[in-house]
């Protein structure tokens, strides 16, 4: 194997591509004689490696579909927790195709070579474009609904974007709430905190009390928050319906959505990111009002009790 360096790309020549061990072929998933890779300079400066695109040259590929109907480059790129690889572009040029169903009775194994295939905006969990490309003959132009509604679902991740910034700021308002709450509770208490320093509690276990109850109140609300999301989430399909009779209103009428009831798709990728955040600034919305505790003088405080 030789393996060259450019800018923002990485060249190898006779590349072995091993076989995902679930579903025993016995062959490799791709050979390669050479095999172009370009990265992402952003996940670069970040630390980690993404790739952008792949080019194989006169590659030898298998593709395989075990009993469950899974296609065998559907987990290329993942690591058996977290979904395959997306690239922007897949080419194979002068390539050969061995393609198996390990689901039929058969499981006769059809060779298919000479292909030059190129699929734009490829996804692993998207297995219709790879499968037909390859075995449809001639020449054909494979476009699924993903692409011919492309701006759709580019719409569909700007309002992503845009919930999770509404999500944060709603978040920090809640933090900014916690942070008025503990300095009405430093506020209110002073007198028994400077009957504590007076008894020898230093400032930096006055300050952990209140980092405490700041954090208690914090966590005890994210995961009340969670738990209510998530079960509202898993129950779309009967709370829709029942707001839709109690109100006698559709909120998504057929004829104008492409979809007729309410989708809900709960993603560790999208709850994970809000939880930690809501945590992250519960924690940091505890430090001033703790600091501020920690800092009472107890002569001052006790002089008018």
């Amino acid at each position: 194997m030789h393996v060259s360096v450019r800018p923002l790309a990485i060249r190898v020549e006779n590349t072995v591509i091993g076989e995902d061990p679930t579903f025993q072929t016995g062959r490799p998933f791709a050979r390669a004689d050479e095999l172009y890779v370009s990265v992402s300079p952003l996940a670069l400066l970040r630390g980690r490696i993404e790739l952008r695109s792949m080019e194989l040259r006169r590659p030898s590929i298998e593709l395989a579909r075990n009993a469950a109907g899974a296609w065998n480059f559907t987990s290329l790129g993942g690591d058996g927790r977290s979904e395959g690889a997306a690239l922007r572009q897949v080419v194979i040029a002068g390539g050969e195709v061995g393609l198996i169903d390990l689901a039929a009775r058969d499981g006769r194994r059809v060779v298919y070579r000479n292909i030059d295939l190129t699929l734009d905006d490829y996804a692993a969990d998207r297995p219709f474009d790879f499968v037909l490309a390859v075995t449809l003959p001639g020449e054909f132009l494979i476009r699924d609904w993903t692409r011919q509604n492309k701006t759709w679902f580019a719409a569909v991740q700007v309002e992503k974007r845009m919930m999770f910034i509404i999500l944060t700021l709603i978040v920090a308002v809640a933090a900014f709430n916690l942070v008025s709450t503990l300095v009405m509770t430093v506020t209110d208490k002073r007198a028994d905190i400077a009957i504590l320093r007076t008894l020898g509690s230093s400032p930096r276990s006055i300050m952990g009390i209140f980092v405490v109850q700041g954090a208690m109140v914090g966590v005890i609300g994210t995961v009340a928050g969670l738990l209510l999301g998530l079960g509202i989430a898993y129950n779309i399909d009967v709370i829709v319906p029942a707001l839709e009779r109690l109100f006698n209103a559709r909120f998504l009428p057929q004829d104008i959505y492409l979809i007729s009831k309410m989708p809900s798709d709960p993603q560790r990728g999208d709850i994970l990111p809000i939880t930690l955040i809501s945590l992250v600034l519960a924690f940091v919305a505890t430090l001033y009002p703790s600091w501020r505790a920690s800092r009472v003088n107890p002569a001052e405080a006790l002089r008018y009790e």
